[in-house]
């Protein structure tokens, strides 16, 4: 779990409330579950939603930078 006041963009547009949450398998370190309770959680949903489709582990998104899904 993730405070989303910890999120970069959050912080930049002032909307420090909420959080996110993965449920990750200890074992094979792949993304079973995600949700985003936040202004704009919405953001991080493709991103997720990609891995779990990959079955990739939540390592391969760890360090990645990714852009915002629209250009308002």
């Amino acid at each position: 779990m993730l405070p989303i006041s910890n999120v970069a963009r959050a912080a930049e547009v002032e909307e420090t409330q909420g959080f996110l949450k993965a449920i990750v398998d200890t074992e094979s370190r792949r993304i079973l579950g995600f949700t985003a309770l936040a202004l704009e959680g919405g953001d991080f949903m493709a991103a997720m939603q990609t891995a779990m489709m990959g079955q990739l582990p939540f390592t391969a998104l760890r360090g990645g930078i990714f852009g915002p899904p629209d250009t308002r």
